[in-house]
């Protein structure tokens, strides 16, 4: 697999545009941030994050604690237009039609996700796993919304980052993480598997 490198415009989460959505804290902006930045890598143009923050109200996307909830960040990116759909490789099950019979999944959401499912049957490790849907994405101008450990870090908040290229000869992905002002950072593929928290978002166009 030779370099990949997608242009992203980094959001930082304390930016004061994200610093104006009043209820959230400012560590929980990392979200907000990552869909602000997938939107608008696909979208061409950006979505103030005033509007993106209270469609991700309305789709469930943030709990009362104001933690993020995959299943609704998959709907506010399908609001936009685009095909989304999530992972979960530490769930118990991998069936997909749970996405069908639960979060309402489309039929072609379900033929992606299967599809994905289908190419890692032969693959015994998650991290295996998630190393093949990061690159094949990749391979497809498709960043990924990845759930980590702040700080790739033993430190047990989660946050959200986005996966926007990969480095070939020294094996680094490119990953913008909106707790740092500028994008993206290098880190080495075995320190992301270290600190992943093995949850990801993948978006691409719908045509």
């Amino acid at each position: 697999m030779s370099d990949i490198r997608l242009q992203l415009k980094h959001s930082w989460q304390e930016d004061p545009e994200l610093l104006s959505v009043h209820l959230m804290e400012p560590r929980q902006r990392c979200g907000l941030a990552s869909l602000e930045m997938i939107l608008e890598y696909f979208l061409s143009h950006g979505i103030p994050a005033e509007e993106i923050f209270r469609r991700a109200e309305s789709y469930h996307a943030i709990n009362d604690h104001n933690d993020w909830w995959h299943p609704g960040q998959v709907r506010v990116l399908t609001s936009y237009g685009l095909l989304a759909w999530r992972r979960n490789w530490t769930a118990p099950s991998q069936d997909p039609q749970y996405f069908a019979e639960h979060e309402g999944y489309s039929d072609l959401q379900m033929h992606l996700v299967r599809s994905q499912i289908d190419a890692e049957k032969n693959i015994r490790e998650n991290s295996e796993k998630l190393l093949l849907a990061l690159r094949t994405s990749l391979q497809g101008q498709s960043p990924v919304l990845l759930s980590v450990r702040s700080g790739f870090s033993k430190n047990s908040e989660n946050h959200q980052v986005v996966i926007a290229g990969w480095l070939a000869a020294t094996r680094q992905f490119l990953v913008h993480d909106p707790v740092h002002t500028t994008g993206p950072d290098l880190v080495d593929e075995a320190k992301l598997l270290e600190y992943a928290n093995y949850w990801a978002i993948f978006t691409r166009l719908d045509h």
